[in-house]
C-alpha cells in the first residue's frame, strides 16, 4: 500500500495499480528506473591556475566516455544549462573558469575551477602601464603611459648585449637577475640594446652623443660624471624608470590595492629577502606578481632608477624625473639580503653611480607610443 514517497537506491521496475471497492481496478502502470550511483570522472582543464603573459588556448576533456562538459567564465557554478564545451577556446583576459561534467543516469562530476591572471602586451617582455594620478606621500604625481619590463634584466640578457658576466657569488645562471652592475653600466646597456634593436637611444653623454662607443675613456669611472648624462624622454629606446614610474608600478598603478609590498601585504608571497632567500638571489619570476602583472619588484635584487636622490616635491607634478643636481642615484625595491622593512613599496635608497653591489640590478622601461 502506497502512503508516502519512497526512495529507490538500486535499479527497479515499479508497477502500480489503483483499487477501490465498487470500482473496476485501474490498469497497471509500469516504469523501469535505472539507478546508477557511479559518479562521472572530474573533467581536466589543459592549463593550470596561474599568471600568463599571452593568450591561452583552453582544452577540456573528461575521462568518462560520452559525458557532456559544461563551463562558465563569470564565477558562477556550471549546471546543465551552462555553455557546452565542443572545441578549444581562447582566453585573453583574467577570469575564473569553472567546469562540470554531466551524463544521463550518472551522478555529475565535481566542479573543477581554475583562476587565470592574463596580462597581454604588444611589446615582448614588457607590460603596458596606463598612466594616472597617485600620491607619493608628499604630493600628487601625474604620469603618462609607459611600458615596463615584467622581470628584472637577467644575466643572459646582459651577456647578449654587453658580452661580460658581472654577477658572481650569490646566484649564477641565465635566468637569474643580473647584479654587480653600476648605474653607469646600466646606462650603457640601455643605449647599446636600443641600438641593437633599431631604436633611438635615450641617453646622451655630455657632447659625445648616444653611442657609448663614442664616449671618452673614463666616462664611467668618476662618480661626478653622472651629471653629464641627460635623457631624451621622447626617444623610443630603452631606459631606466624614473623613481615615480617605478613606485607607481610597484603600487599596482590604477589597479592598486595599496599593499605594503608589491602585490601583497605578505612579503614572502612576492619577494626574496633576508627572511626566505637563503642568502642568494633566485631565478626571476618565482614569486607572486602584483596587480599589474610585474614580478620581483620588492625583493630579489634592488633596482636602479634614473633619479638623483633628493627630497620629493611638495607640489603636484607631471612626469617628474627628480632633482637636477646631487651626488647619488636612487634604487628601489629591496633585495635578497634586505630586512622586510627595507622592501616596502615606500622604501628609498641611493648610492654613487659607480657603485657595484651584489644586491643591485635593474629593469627596463620604454615610452608608450
Amino acid at each position: 500500500m502506497y502512503s508516502t514517497p519512497f526512495t529507490l537506491s538500486i535499479s527497479k521496475k515499479v508497477k502500480a495499480i489503483a483499487l477501490k471497492e465498487g470500482y473496476t481496478n485501474s490498469d497497471v502502470a509500469s516504469n523501469a528506473y535505472i539507478i546508477n550511483n557511479e559518479t562521472i570522472a572530474n573533467p581536466v582543464i589543459s592549463s593550470p591556475t596561474g599568471t600568463y603573459y599571452q593568450q591561452l588556448l583552453i582544452s577540456l576533456t573528461c575521462p568518462t566516455a560520452g559525458a557532456l562538459i559544461k563551463y562558465t567564465l563569470d564565477g558562477t557554478d556550471p549546471d546543465e544549462n551552462s555553455t557546452q564545451y565542443s572545441i578549444p577556446f581562447t582566453l585573453d583576459h583574467s577570469t575564473v573558469l569553472k567546469v562540470k561534467a554531466f551524463k544521463e543516469n550518472y551522478l555529475p562530476s565535481s566542479i573543477i575551477q581554475t583562476e587565470y591572471e592574463i596580462f597581454l602586451s604588444s611589446v615582448p617582455g614588457m607590460l603596458f602601464v596606463q598612466g594616472g594620478m597617485f600620491n607619493n606621500g608628499s604630493a600628487n604625481v601625474n604620469l603618462s603611459d609607459f611600458y615596463m619590463g615584467i622581470y628584472e634584466v637577467t644575466q643572459s640578457e646582459w651577456f647578449y648585449i654587453m658580452g661580460d658576466h658581472p654577477s658572481s657569488g650569490v646566484g649564477i645562471g641565465d635566468n637569474f637577475p643580473v647584479y654587480g652592475i653600476s648605474w653607469f653600466s646600466v646606462i650603457k646597456y640601455c643605449n647599446l640594446k636600443s641600438i641593437h634593436d633599431g631604436k633611438t637611444p635615450c641617453y646622451i653623454y655630455d657632447t659625445f652623443g648616444t653611442n657609448p662607443a663614442d664616449w671618452p675613456e673614463g666616462w664611467n669611472t668618476v662618480s661626478e660624471n653622472h651629471l653629464k648624462i641627460t635623457c631624451d624622454w621622447q626617444a623610443d629606446g630603452y631606459r631606466l624608470p624614473s623613481e615615480m614610474e617605478w613606485l607607481y608600478a610597484a603600487l599596482g598603478g590604477n589597479r592598486t590595492h595599496n599593499y605594503t609590498y608589491s602585490g601583497t601585504n605578505n612579503l614572502s608571497e612576492a619577494g626574496w629577502y633576508q627572511g626566505n632567500s637563503g642568502n642568494y638571489t633566485h631565478v626571476i619570476g618565482g614569486k607572486k606578481n602584483n596587480e599589474l602583472g610585474f614580478k620581483d619588484l620588492t625583493g630579489n635584487v634592488l633596482e636602479w632608477c634614473w633619479d638623483i636622490y633628493g627630497d620629493y616635491s611638495t607640489t603636484d607634478e607631471n612626469n617628474p624625473h627628480g632633482i637636477e643636481t646631487g651626488s647619488l642615484r636612487v634604487y628601489r625595491g629591496g633585495c635578497w639580503f634586505s630586512e622586510d622593512t627595507n622592501c616596502r613599496n615606500d622604501f628609498r635608497s641611493r648610492n654613487y653611480a659607480t657603485t657595484v653591489n651584489n644586491g643591485i640590478g635593474f629593469r627596463l622601461v620604454r615610452k608608450a607610443d
